[in-house]
């Protein structure tokens, strides 16, 4: 019963399988679907609904003796029935046993979504569509809307329905069979003989090729730089190393007679403390007079006054030295 005249929309909708090649990337440990690309025109699958739930059974059975018959029901009548009628897995009974389709059981909770707060009693297609819709069941009366959250919600179940479980040894999911297998040619025996009770059927048999391409790869992290910041940091790097060069290259020149670290006045004090000559000369005309006559030393191994091998500086031997000895 209702105060005011409720407004409903209704589409005609036809359910669409359709089938094609597709280029796949998969994330090797997890199995989930990265991205995918549709190489072929999609056609549609008319297998997907070739048996709806078709008996096969002996003409001289009566209608309450089907105890024993064959079913063939396609995977697009399955997905559809499954979808629709899964708020109504439980009929109630009447007074004489029948099953009363047409009579809610409130206590089938299964794929049904009841809230008597906001007036809802959904089943889990309707449900899905108004989650889509942000839950506003005023936008499901937009024709446009309705259409297309009915078809998102239809295209996600068929995702799950088909992927679910799929192995190469049974199939798996309901959508796939086993490679290269089929019904056999006859489904309705006759009960009272081994004669088949029907015209035998060649069904079409699959030869889907059990190996696909696969290319593997791993994805790595890729640093992506500008080619004017590339070559401005290798023309820095290079004048880095050509400096390191010419600097090596002259302190090796010039302080390759040092043995040891310079730091200290006390380390040049050792350097001349064994340089008899060079004290001589420095005490016979003093530190002016021997700087202006320019008399040439060197840092290196000299012999001292008693024979032994010292390193320092030293007077060259030369002039100079002559003059004095």
């Amino acid at each position: 019963m209702f105060l005011e005249i409720p407004s409903v929309q209704a589409l005609d909708c036809t359910p669409i399988i359709e089938t094609s090649s597709a280029w796949v990337t998969v994330d090797q440990e997890s199995g989930s679907v990265k991205e995918f690309s549709i190489l072929d025109k999609p056609e549609a699958a008319t297998e997907a609904w070739a048996h709806s739930f078709v008996t096969h059974r002996d003409d001289s059975m009566t209608f309450f003796n089907m105890d024993y018959f064959n079913m063939t029901v396609s995977y697009g009548a399955v997905f559809l029935t499954s979808l629709l009628h899964a708020s109504s897995l439980n009929w109630n009974e009447g007074l004489l046993g029948l099953d009363l389709p047409w009579v809610e059981d409130l206590n089938d909770q299964a794929f049904t979504f009841r809230d008597t707060d906001h007036g809802l009693n959904l089943d889990i297609m309707t449900y899905a569509m108004y989650a889509l819709a942000g839950k506003d069941s005023q936008a499901l009366l937009n024709a446009s809307t309705m259409e297309a959250t009915a078809q998102k919600t239809f295209t996600t179940f068929f995702q799950h329905f088909v992927s679910s479980n799929v192995s190469f040894g049974t199939g798996g999911s309901w959508a796939y069979q086993p490679i290269n297998a089929t019904l056999p040619p006859c489904l309705a025996y006759n009960r009272t003989s081994s004669a088949c009770a029907e015209q035998p059927s060649v069904w079409p048999l699959s030869h889907t090729n059990s190996t696909v391409d696969v290319q593997i790869s791993r994805r790595v992290s890729l640093l992506r730089m500008n080619k004017v910041a590339v070559w401005l940091s290798v023309g820095i790097l290079a004048w880095l190393i050509a400096t390191t060069v010419v600097v090596a290259a002259t302190m090796n020149r010039h302080l390759k007679g040092l043995k040891g670290d310079v730091e200290r006045v006390a380390d040049v004090l050792l350097m001349v403390a064994g340089s008899d000559k060079l004290l001589r000369l420095l005490k016979e005309r003093g530190e002016r007079k021997l700087a202006e006559e320019e008399v040439m030393t060197k840092l290196g191994w000299f012999e001292d006054r008693d024979g032994q091998l010292r390193w320092g500086i030293e007077v060259v031997e030369g002039e100079n030295e002559s003059e004095d000895d």
